[in-house]
């Protein structure tokens, strides 16, 4: 009984360490990132789901991690910090503003480009790293919402305060015609009385 668990144990143990090999093996060589973000930009850029500056600012960070992959050495930890500045770049940029595309318009593409990316490049796809990103743009995504939601409740205040200071100028005017009116109003009572 005692070695089947312990048999169990091991591939559980080899099946994870070669899964968790499997996601960083994108960025383990310059060749196979260039492939990998080639790929990734050319399908998101032919979905039209982001602006043409945030394709740009994805090319942009493409770069940057090519630059990464070949001072990297291949280490492990190098390569982890590798899949999680792309999946927060791409997040970051993807839902910098919640205008264009809805939400789940957006993570699907994103998420669509990196599926066709992995199988063009390693042959399967990832779907580890594709929960992560998922999870990555749900939570930019909801920043961005909130941010807007704030945004637009302090101008709405704002706009509430000005209003206020307007309505209060009308009050003092609405003061001077009471007391205007009320001058008239005596003297035209006083006319018709008399």
């Amino acid at each position: 009984m005692l070695w089947p668990t312990r048999l169990t144990l091991l591939i559980i143990v080899l099946c994870a360490h070669s899964y968790s090999t499997l996601g960083a093996s994108i960025w383990s060589s310059a060749a196979m990132a260039e492939t990998f973000m080639q790929s990734f930009t050319s399908t998101l850029g032919r979905s039209n789901i982001l602006e043409a500056d945030q394709m740009d600012d994805i090319a942009s960070i493409s770069d940057t991690l090519m630059s990464a992959v070949k001072k990297s050495g291949g280490k492990k930890n190098k390569l982890q910090a590798l899949n999680m500045a792309f999946a927060s770049s791409v997040a970051e940029i993807a839902f910098a503003d919640m205008t264009g595309m809805p939400v789940d318009v957006k993570s699907n593409a994103i998420l669509n480009a990196l599926s066709e990316a992995f199988l063009q490049t390693t042959g399967f796809v990832d779907s580890y790293f594709l929960q992560e990103i998922r999870g990555l743009l749900n939570m930019f995504a909801q920043a961005s919402a909130n941010e807007a939601a704030a945004s637009g409740a302090a101008s709405e205040s704002a706009a509430a305060a000005v209003s206020t200071v307007g309505y209060g100028g009308r009050v003092g005017y609405g003061t001077d015609t009471v007391a205007e009116t009320g001058i008239s109003g005596a003297a035209g009572y006083g006319g018709q009385g008399g």
